[in-house]
Parts: structure tokens; C-alpha cells; sequence
């Protein structure tokens, strides 16, 4: 961690709170995942019990605003990497 700039993990703090996982935010910051995939894995537990029991709008409005803020999020880590 000592290697990036404050902006860096700035980034990374917000993805990782994001993501509920430092292992997905990092898997973003080395370029193993893309944010959409990072997200689509974070919400694994949420897709399957809205497979169960149904789908609700306002936790879909809710996941599409993280996911907005997630990319925005790795966005500004890409530029702060330089």
C-alpha cells in the first residue's frame, strides 16, 4: 500500500466499502477485474435472493447507483495511477 499516492487509495477505500471487499477493490487496482464484473461479484448473496424471492425496485434503484458510483470510483483510480 505504501507505494500508492493518496489519491490512489482514496479510490481504493471507496471501492472496497463499495464492494464490501478489499480483495475485489485490489483485483480493480491491479487490473484483474473490471469494476462491472468486481460488482456483479459482490452482489452475489443480493441476485440470488432476488432470484428466490423476487425482484424489489428499490434495491434494484439502490444497486444501479452503487455500481455508478463503483465505476466512477475506478475511473478516478485509473487516472490517479496515471
Amino acid at each position: 500500500m505504501a507505494e500508492h499516492d493518496p489519491f490512489v487509495l482514496t479510490a481504493l477505500h471507496a471501492i472496497a466499502t463499495l464492494c464490501g471487499s478489499l480483495v475485489l477493490a485490489l483485483a480493480i487496482l491491479e487490473g484483474r477485474l473490471t469494476a462491472e464484473d468486481a460488482f456483479a461479484l459482490s452482489r452475489l448473496d443480493e441476485e440470488y435472493q432476488a432470484e428466490k424471492w423476487g425482484r424489489d425496485a428499490g434495491a434494484e434503484l439502490r444497486a444501479r447507483a452503487l455500481a455508478a458510483e463503483l465505476d466512477a470510483a475506478a475511473r478516478f483510480m485509473r487516472l490517479a495511477k496515471g
